[in-house]
């Protein structure tokens, strides 16, 4: 019955926080409502720490949900790490827990940038080639569609125009971690900035992306400043 109601309840503030407060809801309703809620809601669920560590899914789905805060997410995560908990659905995990252990603890400041960054970022990390959709009916069409998103990332990056530079210091202002959780969420141009960064660990959760296409990775590969590893992955 929780279930059922949770899944209706999302837009309405004071019964969410109810259900939220319940021992009783499922977890698999709080995995469900971090997809969905507000800044308030995701707040409440990431408090919940015994329910993020019995039942995983919950940081998974806060950590993919691009209004969650930066800081709100890594210290899901960092709670994962901290209690030995490998967190399925990630698929940067590994890159995203070794970046949290060598940076530790943010600071309230440091936290309060990064939510901010964070942000700014988003803003232009996101839906960067919604101009060039097509709706896709076939392989031929959906592929020239995927050759020219990832031609036009490719483009934005290698433009010295002012406009581009300053989307790509945005990205380039992100923390590691931040950098990381950019490189899945974000999209094409974000993926093809975050590649070529220096930290091993950002360009591999770049390549990891599950947005990543073919036509992406054709493009890496002719890439000689790559590192190997990285034009050589295979997913």
């Amino acid at each position: 019955m929780f279930d059922f109601y949770g899944r209706r309840v999302f837009g309405k503030p004071p019964l969410l926080e109810k259900l939220l407060l319940n021992k009783a809801t499922a977890d698999e309703t709080f995995r469900h409502l971090a997809t969905l809620v507000d800044d308030h809601g995701l707040e409440m669920i990431a408090k919940n720490e015994e329910r993020l560590l019995r039942h995983p899914p919950i940081i998974a789905a806060l950590y993919l949900n691009p209004k969650t805060r930066m800081s709100t997410a890594q210290r899901a995560l960092e709670l994962a790490v901290r209690n030995h908990v490998r967190v399925e659905g990630i698929p940067a995990f590994d890159e995203a827990a070794k970046a949290i252990q060598q940076s530790g603890a943010p600071t309230a400041e440091q936290a309060a940038a990064d939510d901010a960054a964070f942000a700014r970022a988003a803003e232009i990390a996101t839906d960067q080639a919604a101009g060039l959709s097509l709706m896709a009916v076939d392989e031929n069409e959906a592929a020239a569609q995927a050759e020219a998103e990832a031609q036009a990332a490719e483009a934005a990056v290698e433009s010295s125009d002012v406009a581009e530079e300053e989307k790509k210091q945005k990205i380039s202002d992100l923390s590691p971690a931040g950098k990381i959780r950019l490189a899945t969420l974000g999209n094409a141009f974000a993926r093809a900035v975050l590649i070529r960064d220096t930290n091993h660990q950002v360009a591999m959760a770049a390549i990891r992306s599950p947005a990543v296409t073919d036509m992406e990775a054709l493009r890496y590969t002719n890439n000689r400043g790559l590192d190997n590893k990285i034009i050589h992955y295979n997913k």
